[in-house]
């Protein structure tokens, strides 16, 4: 039996409100007043690694746009150009915090990370 299960059916939106201080207004988005953020999939990952040419600091930016999936309650997408015209568009602070989204949502915390490396068991 086969079926497929829907792209975003099981990736949640993060929405993030943005402080008034890093609002910025975009062509055809209005004001900036909050975005949305879907978990990247493996293969999103890899067409953001590609597209960053084996930069690190290109890297964060193209996964953390990647992820960009709502402006104002508006879809966006890599596929359409609409998230490269609105990550251009924003102002360094912004493009920070959409960073900083990423990272938690797809980074494990300190924490995490030690109870995952203090867990292992080796085997003979």
């Amino acid at each position: 039996m086969s079926f497929e299960i829907p792209k975003d059916a099981l990736r949640a939106l993060h929405v993030y409100r943005i402080p008034t201080s890093c609002q910025c207004e975009i062509p055809g988005f209005g004001v900036i007043k909050e975005i949305g953020l879907r978990e990247l999939t493996p293969d999103d990952e890899m067409m953001a690694a590609q597209r960053s040419r084996n930069n690190n600091y290109r890297t964060a930016h193209e996964l953390s746009k990647a992820c960009l999936a709502q402006v104002n309650g508006t879809n966006v997408s890599l596929a359409d150009g609409s998230s490269d015209a609105v990550w251009n568009a924003m102002p360094p602070k912004l493009r920070t915090l959409v960073v900083t989204a990423y990272t938690e949502i797809h980074v494990p915390s300190e924490d995490d990370a030690a109870v995952f490396t203090k867990s292992r068991v080796i085997k003979v």
